[in-house]
């Protein structure tokens, strides 16, 4: 089997579990995020799978890092009504006295308090915006850009 997910600057988080022998691929973009997609997975991995999260371990692909991803209130409001703490995750530029909001961190975090030991998570420090050599980036390259392939597969 065989999962993926295709991203050009959103999060693409990979999930496994080791004891039931499980895999999830999810694009984790701003709207998936605050429509709950961690959360969603993981209890549907629960319900169908009997999956423990304690057994999952994950890797979070590279994506946008926080100093090139640049929102709206608008943007923040929304992660704000949908329950998420974004202290750790946000910070405003003074310059432009926009907010900088960090999606890879911000899927860690929901990730531990669904109950996925942090030492079992893996994440990415590379950055689709900055490093254009090895990705495409809908920030940098316009909506139309290409995008890339994040999966993971078991072995029979």
């Amino acid at each position: 089997i065989f999962l993926c997910a295709t991203t050009a600057d959103c999060v693409p988080v990979l999930l496994y579990d080791k004891e039931k022998q499980i895999v999830a691929a999810i694009h984790a973009g701003w709207k998936s995020l605050v429509g709950g997609i961690i959360e969603n997975t993981i209890t549907k991995m629960r319900t169908v799978y009997n999956t423990n999260p304690t057994h999952i371990v994950a890797a979070i692909g590279p994506s946008i890092s926080q100093k090139n991803y640049e929102v709206g209130d608008e943007l923040i409001a929304e992660f704000n009504k949908a329950g998420f703490n974004l202290s750790s995750v946000t910070f405003i530029n003074q310059q432009t006295n926009k907010w900088h909001i960090d999606l890879k961190h911000l899927s860690r975090n929901e990730l531990v308090r669904l109950g996925v030991d942090p030492q079992q998570i893996e994440t990415s420090t590379l950055c689709t915006f900055d490093e254009e050599e090895f990705f495409f980036s809908a920030r940098r390259q316009s909506i139309v850009s290409g995008r890339m392939l994040s999966g993971i597969m078991l072995d029979d």
